[in-house]
């Protein structure tokens, strides 16, 4: 559970991103601070062999992270909402995991031709004539 749990949340961060990225927004605060925010504690949270329940400790360093000014090098400058941040990140979340949810249900339909090749290859390897057409079993 606590994979999907930290791919879903790890997800749901690029996913934002690159909504924002998209729609012109990669100068607001807001990206900005998740970016940086995110890819400053991307390895200690989501790379890796890692401790249980990495993804709500993640959330946990953000939500205790206080309101503050933000100056970018260009001169931008605007107050972080780590809060409205967090809200962000877990109803997109919601719609990744609702997505993947959705996604996993033609997964037998999807792995049918693999199923078939595996079951053919089955046969073929325990078939009973080898050696030009002798019978195995004598």
């Amino acid at each position: 559970f606590d994979l999907p749990y930290n791919l879903c949340t790890q997800a749901a961060i690029h996913r934002i991103l690159r909504q924002k990225k998209a729609n012109g927004e990669e100068r607001e605060i807001s990206f900005i601070f998740l970016r940086d925010f995110y890819v400053d504690r991307a390895e200690e949270y989501f790379d890796g062999d890692l401790q249980f329940g990495q993804a709500d400790e993640f959330m946990d360093d953000l939500l205790q992270t206080s309101p503050s000014l933000l100056s970018t090098p260009d001169g931008l400058q605007g107050l972080v909402d780590p809060v409205g941040v967090a809200e962000l990140i877990i109803q997109m979340r919601n719609e990744v995991a609702q997505d993947w949810k959705a996604l996993m249900q033609y997964v037998p339909e999807d792995h049918t031709s693999l199923r078939s090749s595996l079951i053919s290859n089955q046969f073929q390897r325990s078939s009973p004539l080898d050696n030009g057409g002798s019978a195995a079993f004598q």
